[in-house]
């Protein structure tokens, strides 16, 4: 961004050495209005860490400053009137395993035996064949994703 531009967009966000335990390292970046910040990591990396840490939902140190006021002096209702958290985690009521929450997605008139295959074809590509035992709520947000992502293309690519 040219230094002209910069003075005449104000910062929307600011983030100084935004850090949450062992779970998220220090970051700081500054995004303007207007502009796009892409959060890319693997698995683990404390992407979702650091989107809660920047909507005001988790504590930790450092500073988040959103249009220029420190995020933890606003209310509630300013943090709902200038931004919005979508939560890449849904919570789970239930402690069934991954191959449980597939099978609520298969298709009712198709053979167990072309399930099966098509479940062990969605594990291997999406990375899920050691976590069909596993309890949904001990997935990371990007083992969750490809959870549902395979329970989509299971329900749909069986008919």
């Amino acid at each position: 961004m040219t230094q002209e531009l910069k003075h005449h967009v104000p910062c929307a966000l600011r983030l100084t050495h935004v850090a949450c335990g062992r779970r998220l390292q220090p970051v700081s970046v500054s995004a303007y209005a207007g502009r796009l910040i892409h959060v890319v990591g693997p698995n683990g990396s404390g992407k979702s860490t650091l989107l809660a840490r920047v909507s005001g939902l988790l504590d930790g140190e450092g500073r988040v400053e959103l249009d220029g006021m420190p995020i933890a002096d606003l209310s509630a209702r300013d943090l709902a009137l200038r931004r919005a958290y979508l939560s890449q985690q849904q919570n789970h009521s239930a402690l069934m395993p991954v191959f449980q929450y597939l099978a609520l997605h298969q298709p009712k008139q198709v053979s167990v035996m072309a399930v099966d295959e098509v479940v062990a074809q969605l594990a291997t590509r999406l990375m899920l064949t050691d976590k069909l035992t596993r309890p949904l709520t001990e997935l990371s947000g990007g083992e969750w994703q490809r959870v549902r992502l395979a329970a989509v293309f299971l329900q749909d690519g069986l008919r």
